[in-house]
């Protein structure tokens, strides 16, 4: 065996490698042989020393190709919070909001340019101015501003409103068309009037036509006279004294 061919003088060699390859120890040995080979050549060469690999690739071993890698994405920039914009004292300041058209401005309108073709008629001047002036007398402090209401005044018996007609406008139709715009301005007021006056530059047409319209739509009717003013309620409707009516 191995022991006997080493202690004997003259070792037989092919025996020996015979006897090595049976132990399973050549390639073992082999690969030492090889390590220290490496070892002494890199000592000498002044490189770490690597450990010896098979030099002989395997299906198993070798790398399989690099996989591509993936495309890099463009960073997203994160989104800003929601920041209010900064207002600056200059800034324009929002439209007033136009109020919308209805029934109630419609009718406003109509009524203030009903008002300003009466007042292009000197009769229906003359005797509204008339009509002021006895009210002022009578410290009624009456108000003839308004686009729409011919004069209005406040009294101990409540506030009272007056619409004049012009020339020529004593008719039944014209005092029923007159009474018939009295309630649409007192419509538009607030608060609405306790009194309607309809007041005429001349008697009425017909005797009955005050009596019907008061009957009908409760607006007192007065006229002007040569002598002063005629009509129902008249003491009450001016301010004037019982005598003076």
């Amino acid at each position: 065996n191995t022991n006997r061919t080493l202690a004997s003088d003259a070792p037989d060699l092919d025996r020996f490698r015979a006897e090595l390859r049976r132990s399973g120890w050549a390639d073992a040995l082999a690969q030492a042989r090889r390590t220290l080979e490496q070892r002494l050549a890199s000592t000498a060469a002044g490189r770490p020393v690597e450990e010896a690999r098979d030099t002989e690739p395997t299906a198993a071993s070798a790398p399989g190709p690099t996989p591509p890698a993936p495309p890099q994405q463009p960073e997203q920039p994160e989104p800003e919070e929601n920041r209010p914009m900064p207002s600056t004292a200059t800034g324009i300041a929002a439209p007033t909001p136009e109020p919308m058209a209805g029934p109630g401005t419609d009718l406003l309108r109509f009524l203030e340019n009903a008002a300003a073709a009466d007042r292009v008629c000197k009769t229906h001047e003359a005797v509204r101015f008339e009509l002021l002036a006895v009210l002022f007398r009578a410290d009624r402090q009456p108000k003839a501003d308004s686009p729409v209401v011919d004069a209005g005044c406040t009294t101990e018996h409540g506030h009272f409103l007056y619409e004049v007609l012009g020339a020529g406008l004593s008719t039944y139709a014209d005092l029923r068309s007159g009474a018939a715009r009295l309630h649409e301005i007192n419509h538009t007021l607030e608060p609405t009037a306790d009194r309607l006056y309809l007041v005429l530059s001349q008697p009425p047409a017909e005797d009955w036509s005050a009596a019907a319209v008061h009957d009908v739509f409760g607006v007192h009717v007065l006229w002007r006279t040569p002598q002063g003013w005629g009509g129902q309620d008249t003491a009450t409707a001016l301010g004037l004294d019982p005598g003076q009516a």
